[in-house]
């Protein structure tokens, strides 16, 4: 998954922590997130 901005990640994230199966599903495995274009 590519994350293009500060928000989208944070919820990403948010989502980890809370539902992993769901998070998993929609974003991919946390290791394979590109967050190079994030820059804030």
């Amino acid at each position: 998954m590519k994350f293009t901005d500060t928000a989208s990640l944070k919820i990403a994230v948010s989502l980890y922590t809370t539902d992993i199966d769901t998070a998993i599903a929609t974003y991919g495995l946390i290791n394979g997130w590109d967050v190079s274009e994030i820059t804030d």
